[in-house]
């Protein structure tokens, strides 16, 4: 292995990887060939067309992903790549996990141009336990927020809980993990409000699959 192809490898890892928090087309066709086929931890299987589909439409506010643990393996014109793949939401100084991924990618080089042809994922879950809040905090996280134009998703207290309900969907109870950050179990997702300069809630961020959604309070 030559120090330039393993050098190559790494950026082209990492310039991948950004995509998926950018949105940014142009470097995801420069790097996945248009015979990429991936497979994710829920046995689904995509081609570059249906993968590419999963990048945002705009970059993601707050989110961190992070190639880690990269071992590179030439083999002539074919290279194999194992790592692992952390994701985080920044909010102010604190960066909170989201979830770790091992994946095993597989390059050719054809034409004297290095592109990723296949990926295998699979998910390394995060150990998450709730905590015991003062209900009266749920107060100020009240009300809808829009996740697109005429489509809220609102949030109400019963008793001591929190729940979020979508128009025509059942009620989900959160369970929080700190004062600003709640879960879901199944599907597994993080839920963080966050407040602006005059110290209201103003948004909620969503967090799943690595995608960062930012939904604004609307009431």
């Amino acid at each position: 292995m030559t120090s330039d192809d393993e050098q190559e490898l790494r950026k082209l890892e990492n310039d991948w990887l950004s995509v998926y928090i950018s949105g940014d087309k142009a470097t995801y066709d420069r790097v996945v060939a248009d015979d990429f086929t991936g497979i994710d931890e829920s046995a689904v299987k995509r081609g570059k067309e249906q993968d590419r589909a999963l990048l945002p439409a705009a970059p993601s506010p707050g989110g961190v992903l992070l190639n880690e643990d990269m071992q590179v393996r030439l083999y002539g014109v074919t290279a194999v790549i194992t790592g692992r793949i952390v994701a985080k939401v920044k909010v102010g100084d604190q960066e909170i996990p989201s979830f770790v991924s091992r994946f095993t990618d597989t390059w050719l080089k054809r034409q004297g141009r290095w592109q990723v042809v296949a990926r295998h994922y699979s998910r390394a879950p995060i150990e998450r336990k709730a905590v015991k809040l003062d209900a009266k905090i749920y107060d100020a996280y009240v009300g809808e927020y829009e996740l697109a134009p005429g489509f809220a998703l609102g949030v109400f207290k019963e008793g001591e809980s929190l729940f979020s309900q979508a128009p025509g969907q059942p009620k989900t109870e959160f369970n929080p993990e700190s004062e600003i950050v709640f879960f879901l179990k199944d599907p597994p997702a993080l839920y963080l409000f966050i407040r602006n300069e005059k110290g209201q809630v103003a948004q909620m961020l969503i967090i799943q699959d690595g995608r960062v959604i930012a939904a604004k309070k609307i009431k």
